[in-house]
């Protein structure tokens, strides 16, 4: 069972929490493969697992699943397939992928609108992830900014939520932390969706209180395929993959395109500048950070060869 053990793991790593820590649990039914969120849970556990069998499994209901030509069914097409190529590394995901994405833009409304807007900009954001275009990042970052321009008041959602934290994670810029929180106060109700942003809020932010926080909601929320991938979550996001280096360095790039195609699921790429919370070694780097409960946080030491980035991610995740 090692979603439960990654976490174990994790913490007997770390110094002793400030706290007693969560004790996130594998809920009892199996990944529903009729679902989107049974199929991303089971992607999930057969990667964390290392089930091959199982991850042929999930990769072929991905392949059977008919969605909807709503936003936020190709929203999460968009991210299932971008799933699937991270723990695949087939590029037909990423044609499939592409594909979606355009359906989706082309069905957006042309005012902004919180929900289908800010499915809009995680999808652009989780192809940005696994290709490095930064004309995907740009177009995120355009309708997230005219989202907060034109519908700064508008009752929020979960998909806004997710797109305030997305964009914190995609920019660093701190002003769409402070428009999470405006979000999250206005959340109409707790749900599995929202408590899945805030684990990726807590894996960005390096804050445990945002996971102690979804740690909560979940208690809250009503068995099924969403709460459960949310559980299974809470026990797996727990690790950062920091980018380091100085400007211009060609190995920092080649990192960073091996971090996006290398880290397991839900990981976050964290961009940092030499000496920013890291040793400044001159050249670029990449620092493994975990999450562990109470407020500390475990970094491994430096890695600087890209082909050796997966091996050190998957050992350290198994």
């Amino acid at each position: 069972m090692r979603l439960v053990l990654t976490l174990v793991v994790l913490v007997a790593s770390c110094a002793a929490p400030a706290r007693p820590p969560a004790q996130p649990t594998r809920p009892a039914p199996p990944p529903d493969l009729a679902s989107p969120a049974g199929i991303e849970r089971a992607l999930l556990r057969a990667t964390v697992d290392a089930d091959d069998a199982a991850l042929e499994r999930a990769l072929s209901a991905l392949r059977a699943w008919t969605r909807d030509d709503d936003v936020a069914a190709l929203a999460r097409a968009v991210e299932l397939r971008c799933l699937a190529l991270r723990v695949s590394d087939d590029d037909a995901w990423l044609d499939a992928a592409r594909a979606d994405l355009q359906a989706l833009l082309a069905r957006l409304p042309a005012a902004p609108s919180g929900e289908e807007t800010g499915a809009a900009v995680v999808a652009l954001l989780r192809l940005f992830d696994v290709t490095g275009d930064e004309l995907l990042r740009a177009d995120a970052l355009a309708r997230g900014e005219a989202l907060s321009r034109h519908a700064p008041r508008e009752p929020g959602g979960p998909a806004r939520l997710a797109a305030c934290v997305a964009l914190l994670e995609a920019t660093g810029d701190e002003r769409w932390l402070e428009r999470a929180r405006a979000a999250i106060g206005a959340l109409p109700e707790r749900s599995a969706v929202a408590a899945r942003a805030l684990l990726r809020l807590e894996a960005v932010t390096a804050d445990p209180d945002w996971g102690d926080v979804a740690g909560v909601w979940l208690r809250d929320v009503a068995p099924g395929p969403e709460g459960d991938l949310a559980k299974d979550e809470r026990a797996l996001l727990a690790m950062r993959v920091n980018v380091t280096g100085p400007p211009g360095d060609p190995r920092y790039d080649a990192l960073l395109r091996a971090a996006r195609r290398c880290c397991p699921p839900r990981a976050v790429v964290v961009l940092r500048p030499s000496g920013e919370g890291y040793p400044d070694l001159g050249r670029a780097a990449v620092f493994l950070s975990f999450v562990c409960p109470g407020s500390s946080w475990w970094t491994s030491a430096p890695i600087e060869d890209p082909a050796a980035l997966r091996g050190a991610v998957d050992a350290h995740l198994r």
